[in-house]
């Protein structure tokens, strides 16, 4: 041990003259390739998880950084790249590529910070924390260059912290073997096209009984050290420490791997050398962990020290290019396995979004300009996959704020967009090439449910969703405490929404619609003939019993909107009262595909009240699958809208009343609601 820490300080007196890649683990290219293997691993669900949070073209989208614009896969690999030259003097990381989990320490002097305590160093620019900042920042930032940036900085630091769990696959490295160019490493960077770059996959277990986040991908406190371990649940510092040596470390400072697991035998090499070495035994010989057929090679030596001298026969092993060979595919595997798990780690939180109660996200009164969105409803359920067991959101202190829920919506505005909707329908070159974003106030939350969905009101006031826009999509963001990560880990939802949806809701009892002809009241009053048709008792008084009411008058009109087979309890928009001749506009958002509206009209002088449901159609203006879709508008009255409902009168009873030449009322202005909900 004298030996490594006059080692340890020649060579940090030397650092500034010393190449970095010589003092850490695997060459640069070695860790491309495996992060490389990482990205492609996790390829399909990460492309799902991206494209849900608004990436389209997953970890292929482009995301521009200072003057540098890269793929999200490629800041990655430039971050797993460029970790080997994340240090300088004062933060002193030079050795803090390395994690002994006997010892919680770098085991290099206990100088420097673990690895583990390096990829969360709040002096590290590329830390855990930093990554999960960044990201929540690439979720709520409001403006494409802030999103870009911050995005490209989080999957940088997803990379820097790739490569401290890939440099734990190195036995040196958990070991606390300082060196100046390890064997193991040597013989892997002259191996890079060859090396065994499948899978060992991370098991999960309990996350609530794990060590805090993400420490379980390093050390799973499974191993002491004293005393065999049994399973498959280790960190990958455990994994390595346990079953392999390192150069200075066979038998030296370490019990294991443990000598009574191991037996010798001679094998012949290609040239014909006979050599002995240690086979470490696995489960199923009644070993310990890992199976390895050339644990290490007896030097010319060994054989002849007798059995008796264990000391002495430990001390005259070696680890030869046989040994390399069959450590890296044992640990270049899970090298691989365990970063992938990292990856899919921090992009594990899922939000599920789901309509309110009143069935309807948003709705705005259409006669108020600006025609935008303040306030948003929905329910949001915890949804993180079950494989990962544990995985809830509770414990939160709503004080501290310390777990907060937010909404973003993401849309393309529209550059012709007119509040009376005379320049629909939009096409795709009638709206803005990049998304915009209205991010809603954060609310503080003490747990999340995983089974039972939470109804949230989100207050867009400060930052309101346009209604003249496309490609309209909910997010939901969670930030905070997840399963045993705290305070800051991430979890996001995406829905589809429908574009916002113009109705006209109309009470037309200015007009009567008599044999076919829309007639006044005064109109029908001046000639004898028509008054008749109208007067059944002769005595020039129109509404008796049984009789048509000519005359126009109020309406308190209510309208609901909801799915197929429900009965609302709720409505959505109420006009106290819609006046004679006048129309209301009401814009919603909403994503049932088909919906009914209900619509409640009452008077009472004249007496009348009328109950009616319609079924329609959500509105779609947005790409699908590269092709712009849009909906058709309709003209009523000269007013244009999406969907119309009109209060009308006829006799005798006509289909023909909704395609009659109604006149456009005298004021075209829509009637304001006197209620919205939500």
């Amino acid at each position: 041990m004298k030996f490594k820490v006059l080692i340890l300080l020649i060579i940090s007196v030397m650092g500034t003259i010393m190449c970095n890649e010589h003092l850490y683990a695997y060459s640069l290219q070695v860790h491309t390739e495996i992060t490389k293997r990482v990205i492609d691993q996790n390829k399909t669900k990460l492309n799902n998880y991206l494209t849900d949070i608004g990436l389209i073209n997953g970890i292929d989208e482009k995301l521009k950084s200072g003057n540098d614009k890269k793929r999200a896969r490629e800041w990655i690999e430039y971050g797993s790249w460029k970790e080997d030259f994340n240090w300088d003097w004062n933060n002193n990381p030079l050795f803090s590529h390395f994690y002994n989990p006997i010892t919680n320490t770098s085991g290099v002097g206990d100088i420097w910070p673990s690895a583990y305590e390096w990829a969360n160093a709040s002096n590290n620019d590329w830390s855990w924390i930093k990554a999960r900042n960044y990201f929540y920042q690439g979720l709520t930032l409001t403006t494409k260059t802030q999103r870009e940036e911050a995005l490209a900085k989080a999957f940088r630091g997803i990379g820097h912290i790739i490569h401290l769990v890939e440099d734990v696959a190195v036995p040196a490295h958990t070991r606390g073997d300082i060196h100046v160019s390890d064997p193991y490493e040597s013989y892997t960077n002259t191996k890079i096209s060859s090396l065994q770059y499948t899978s060992v996959p991370f098991l999960y277990w309990n996350i609530s009984s794990s060590p805090a986040a993400p420490k379980q991908f390093w050390d799973l406190d499974s191993y002491n050290g004293s005393t065999p371990y049994s399973g498959d649940y280790l960190g990958l510092s455990e994994y390595t420490n346990a079953n392999f040596f390192s150069e200075d470390t066979i038998y030296d400072d370490f019990s294991y791997p443990d000598w009574p697991s191991v037996v010798e035998y001679n094998d012949v090499n290609i040239n014909g050398k006979i050599t002995t070495y240690l086979r470490k035994l696995g489960y199923a010989n009644g070993g310990y962990g890992e199976s390895i057929n050339h644990l290490a090679a007896g030097k010319w030596f060994y054989k002849y020290i007798p059995s008796s001298l264990i000391s002495l026969k430990k001390s005259a092993l070696m680890l030869d290019d046989r040994c390399h060979e069959d450590y890296q595919q044992k640990l270049i595997p899970r090298a691989v396995g365990y970063s992938a798990g990292l990856l899919d780690y921090f992009f594990r939180g899922t939000l599920e979004i789901t309509m309110p109660d009143s069935y309807v996200y948003s709705i705005t009164d259409g006669s108020v300009i600006p025609q935008q969105f303040t306030r948003l409803k929905a329910k949001v359920r915890n949804s993180t996959p079950d494989s990962i067991p544990g995985e809830e959101i509770q414990g939160c202190n709503i004080q501290q704020q310390n777990c907060i829920i937010q909404a973003v919506a993401r849309y393309k505005k529209r550059t012709d967009y007119q509040p009376d909707l005379s320049t629909d329908p939009p096409t795709a070159s009638s709206r803005e090439a990049d998304y915009s974003y209205s991010v809603s106030a954060p609310i503080a939350i003490s747990s999340l449910s995983s089974t039972t969905p939470t109804e949230f009101t989100f207050d867009f006031i400060s930052n309101p969703i346009p209604a003249g826009i496309t490609d309209l999509y909910l997010h939901v963001v969670f930030k905070g405490t997840l399963g045993n990560e705290t305070d800051i880990a991430i979890a996001v939802g995406m829905k589809d929404l429908n574009e916002p949806q113009h109705f006209s809701i109309w009470n037309a009892t200015d007009r009567f619609y008599l044999d076919g002809i829309l007639r006044t009241a005064s109109e029908i009053r001046n000639d004898p003939s028509l008054l008749a048709r109208v007067d059944f008792n002769g005595n020039g008084i129109p509404n008796e019993t049984g009789e048509p009411y000519i005359d126009p008058y109020d309406v308190t009109t209510e309208i609901a909107f909801y799915p197929t087979g429900v009965i609302p309890t709720i409505y959505n928009a109420t006009f106290t009262p819609l006046p004679s001749g006048r129309y209301g506009r009401i814009i919603i958002l909403t994503d049932m595909p088909t919906f009914y509206m209900l619509i409640h009209r009452n008077s009472t002088n004249p007496p009348d009240d009328m109950t009616a449901n319609f079924l329609f159609s959500g509105v779609t203006n947005q790409d699908n699958n590269g092709t712009f879709q849009n909906t058709q508008v309709i003209t009523f009255r000269g007013i244009i809208q999406h969907t119309w409902s009109a209060y009308a009168r006829s006799y005798p009873y006509s289909t023909g009343i909704s395609t009659a030449p109604w006149p456009v009322p005298s004021n075209i202005n829509p009637y304001p609601t006197s209620t919205m909900y939500p």
